[in-house]
């Protein structure tokens, strides 16, 4: 079972800039109702400290924080900031696996499958 997600701080990055700071997030799955469950994509809530509005409108944006001592990171589909609030549609979950290489990643919930 994927858990809802939350955390203190994180930012959403253009490249190596940092487009914006985000201080308190939740991250939850979007998942199909069908028998087999599967995650259609992740949604995005936080409370946004800094932003580079220049940064913000290039691409590609990801949102990237640290889970269990390890950098993960989301291509962000869609996002929207209204007064301080972050809302965004997120891709799949990246993470660097042992060779600090980026790959996507599907048991960094899993303490017996995370690599």
């Amino acid at each position: 079972m994927v858990p809802r997600w939350t955390g203190d701080a994180a930012k959403i990055q253009w490249s190596y800039y940092t487009a914006a700071s985000v201080d308190g997030f939740t991250v939850d799955p979007v998942i199909t109702g069908g028998a087999r469950k599967v995650i259609l994509s992740w949604r995005l809530r936080g409370s946004v400290v800094m932003t580079d509005r220049f940064k913000l409108s290039q691409r590609p944006l990801l949102f990237v924080t640290k889970v269990n001592g390890r950098v993960v990171r989301w291509p962000i589909v869609d996002w929207d900031i209204q007064g301080g609030r972050l809302i965004a549609t997120l891709g799949p979950l990246e993470a660097e696996n042992r060779q600090g290489d980026i790959v996507v990643c599907r048991d960094l919930f899993d303490p017996k499958r995370g690599r």
